[in-house]
């Protein structure tokens, strides 16, 4: 589990694209698996605002048009911890009569039940 300072400064590396900890340069770079993990855990969290995590959303994204990052933003979009947003997706999980694809469906799964 990730607090609010260490996902400021994970951000902060997507943000900066250098990693940084305690006022030390690592010679790294972060992988984009590295950036869709902050993401993800930056956007179930309820420490920030939706527009924050929009705007690092569209800086870890930037140039990347691959499926797995449409996967990783439909997630994210999924996981916002809202109530409202929360019960919409329960539903269209649990509809029985739904013709959503199995791939559409388990995005909004892993993305209704990740926490922060």
């Amino acid at each position: 589990m990730f607090d609010e300072e260490n996902l400021s400064m994970a951000a902060n590396w997507i943000y900066t694209g250098k990693v940084e900890i305690n006022g030390e340069d690592l010679e790294t770079e972060l992988t984009e698996d590295q950036k869709y993990s902050i993401l993800k855990n930056f956007y179930s969290s309820p420490c920030f605002n939706t527009d924050t995590k929009k705007e690092l959303k569209e800086k870890a994204m930037v140039g990347d048009n691959s499926d797995k990052a449409q996967k990783v933003v439909q997630q994210c979009e999924q996981s916002l911890p809202d109530a409202e947003q929360k019960a919409r997706i329960w539903a269209a999980i649990t509809d029985m009569n739904s013709t959503e694809g199995l791939q559409s469906l388990q995005i909004k799964i892993n993305g209704f039940f990740r926490r922060n």
